[in-house]
C-alpha cells in the first residue's frame, strides 16, 4: 500500500527528476542517432543489402543456439550418470515399492540449456501408500551412503516436494518429485502437439531462446512471486502454433518467432498474435489497469483431465494470476528491451546483447549488502537502498521476500538519479527514508563506483530505469491485442 506521507513529502523531486529522465532514454538516442546518422546510406541501400543484415542476425541466432546444444551435450555423460545414480538409489530405498523413474521437464523435451535442472519423477507401485515426503528421505539417505561426494536435500515444505541433488561442483543439478502425474503428462502433451511433431528442429530453437532469454535476464518466476516457467513454455507455444508455419526459411523463423513472441504483448504485433488464440491461451481474467496484460494461460493437461472425469469443463485451470504493477513493469521493461534489441540486430547482424545476463538478481533478498532496488510507489519509480527489514509476515522463512507480500515492511533510504547519467544522490536527512512493502519492488540493479565513493547506475540498469521511466510517462497501461 502507498505511504501517503513519504509520497507528498518526495512528490516535488520525483517531478523534476521525471522531466530529467523523460528526455532521455539510452535506447531511443541511439535508435535516433542512427537513423540521422545512416539516413542517406539506409536510402541507398539496397534491397539486398538489407537482407544480408538480417540474414546476419539469423546467422548469430543460430551460432548461440549451436553452442548451448553443444554445452548441453558435453554434459549429458554427466547428466545421465545422475540420473541413473538417483535411480539406483530410489530402488534401494523403496524396495518392492519401486515402480520406476522418468525424465521429464526440458531435459525430457530437447530444450534445455546447459544450467537446466534435470527433472524426474519417481512412482511407486501404490499398493502400500508410500509417503512421498518419507520416500524422498529414504532416497537421500541412501544417495548419501552411496555417493557422499554429492550435494543432497529434501525441499519437504513445498508446494510439491521434492529431493534436490546436485555434484560436488554443481555443474549439474536433478530434481526428483514422487508420484507427480502432470509434469509427465505436460511432456506427453507438448511432445504430442501438431506443429511440435510437424516443426521438431523449429519448435525445440525458438523454445531453447526463450527458456535461455528467461534464465539470463532472471525473469522472476513462481518462487519470487511471477509466472512459472509452465506458463511461459503455453504462451512460446501459443507463438509458435500461430507463426511456424509459412515462413520462408527454417534458419530464418526461430528469430521471427523471437521477434512475434516479445511483440506479443505491444500494439506492434505484426499479425496480431493474440487476436489468434488457442485452447490453452485467452485474455486476462482479470480487471486491473496494469503495465502488462499477460494472457490466461490455461493447463491443458489438468483442463482435459477435468473435462473426461466430469463430462464437461470444469473449472479450468490457470498457470497465471494477477500479479503486482511493480512486477508488470518489470516484464514490461524487459520485453521493451528485447523489441529493441532485436530490432538492433536486425541492422546490426548481432543478436548476442538480447541474452546478456543480468548483473544482479530479481529477487528482493531479506538480508541487504548495499545494493540498489527499483520500487514502484505512488505511481512513481524510485531507486532506494533497503536498510533493513521492519516488519516482516509471519511464518516467512525464505532469504528472498515475496513479490505479493503486501504486508513485510523495508525501510529504504531513497536516492535521486540523474536520468542522463545515472548519478545516484542521496536525499536530505528530512525525507532520506521511506518504507515500501515486497510487492512495491521491481528489481535490484547495479551500480558502478567512482571517485570520493560517487555511485552512478551501471549502463544497463541506467537503461532499465529510463524506460520504466518511459512506460510510466505515458499514464496508460500497454494494451495486449488479445
Amino acid at each position: 500500500e502507498d505511504d501517503t506521507g513519504d509520497k507528498d513529502d518526495i512528490d516535488a523531486f520525483s517531478q523534476s527528476d521525471a522531466k530529467t529522465v523523460a528526455t532521455t532514454s539510452l535506447h531511443s538516442e541511439a535508435g535516433n542517432e542512427s537513423v540521422s546518422r545512416d539516413a542517406d546510406v539506409h536510402s541507398e541501400q539496397s534491397y539486398s543489402e538489407l537482407l544480408t543484415d538480417a540474414s546476419a542476425a539469423e546467422d548469430s541466432l543460430q551460432h548461440i543456439l549451436a553452442r548451448l546444444q553443444d554445452e548441453s551435450a558435453q554434459l549429458s555423460p554427466l547428466r545421465e550418470w545422475l540420473f541413473n545414480t538417483v535411480r539406483d538409489a530410489a530402488k534401494e530405498a523403496l524396495g518392492e515399492n519401486f515402480e520406476r523413474m522418468i525424465l521429464v521437464g526440458s531435459v525430457a523435451l530437447q530444450i534445455d540449456i546447459p544450467s537446466s535442472d534435470v527433472d524426474a519423477v519417481t512412482f511407486t507401485t501404490g499398493a502400500t501408500g508410500v509417503d512421498g515426503i518419507q520416500a524422498l528421505h529414504a532416497t537421500a539417505a541412501a544417495l548419501r551412503k552411496q555417493e557422499p561426494t554429492l550435494n543432497v536435500q529434501v525441499i519437504a515444505t513445498a508446494r510439491v516436494p521434492i529431493l534436490m541433488v546436485s555434484t560436488a561442483d554443481h555443474a549439474v543439478r536433478m530434481d526428483m518429485s514422487v508420484n507427480q502425474k502432470l509434469p509427465d503428462e505436460h511432456a506427453r502433451w507438448v511432445g504430442d502437439l501438431k506443429i511440435f511433431r510437424e516443426e521438431q528442429q523449429i519448435a525445440r530453437d525458438f523454445l531453447r531462446s526463450v527458456k535461455y532469454w528467461h534464465s539470463q535476464r532472471q525473469i522472476p518466476g513462481t518462487k519470487e512471486g511471477g509466472y512459472p516457467a509452465l506458463a511461459w513454455l503455453f504462451l512460446a507455444l501459443h507463438v509458435l502454433t500461430v507463426h511456424a508455419r509459412g515462413t520462408s526459411s527454417s534458419s530464418q523463423r526461430p528469430l521471427k518467432l523471437l521477434k512475434e513472441f516479445f511483440t506479443l504483448m505491444g500494439t506492434d504485433s505484426t499479425d496480431g498474435t493474440m487476436s489468434k488464440l488457442t485452447s490453452w491461451c485467452a485474455p486476462p481474467t482479470w480487471r486491473t489497469q496494469g503495465f502488462w496484460p499477460f494472457p490466461s494461460i490455461q493447463d491443458p493437461v489438468t483442463n482435459m483431465t477435468s473435462m473426461t472425469n466430469s463430462g464437461g469443463p470444469h473449472g479450468a485451470h490457470f498457470l497465471t494470476h494477477e500479479i503486482p504493477a511493480a512486477t508488470q513493469l518489470l516484464y514490461a521493461a524487459e520485453f521493451r528491451r528485447a523489441q529493441v534489441l532485436i530490432a538492433a540486430a536486425e541492422r546490426t547482424g548481432s543478436i548476442a546483447p538480447l541474452f546478456e545476463p543480468r548483473d544482479r538478481a530479481t529477487s528482493l533478498p531479506v538480508a541487504y549488502d548495499g545494493d540498489i532496488a527499483l520500487i514502484l510507489k505512488g505511481g512513481k519509480i524510485w531507486a532506494v537502498e533497503p536498510l533493513a527489514v521492519r516488519q516482516l509476515r509471519g511464518g516467512w522463512k525464505a532469504p528472498f521476500l515475496h513479490r505479493c507480500d503486501c504486508q513485510s515492511q523495508v525501510r529504504a533510504r531513497v536516492h535521486g538519479v540523474d536520468g542522463r547519467t545515472g548519478l545516484l544522490t542521496p536525499f536530505p536527512e528530512l525525507r532520506a527514508t521511506m518504507d515500501f512493502t515486497p510487492s512495491e519492488f521491481v528489481a535490484t540493479v547495479a551500480q558502478c563506483r567512482g571517485e570520493r565513493g560517487v555511485r552512478r547506475l551501471a549502463p544497463g540498469d541506467l537503461q532499465l530505469w529510463q524506460d520504466m521511466c518511459q512506460l510510466l510517462q505515458k499514464g496508460e497501461p500497454l494494451t495486449s491485442q488479445l
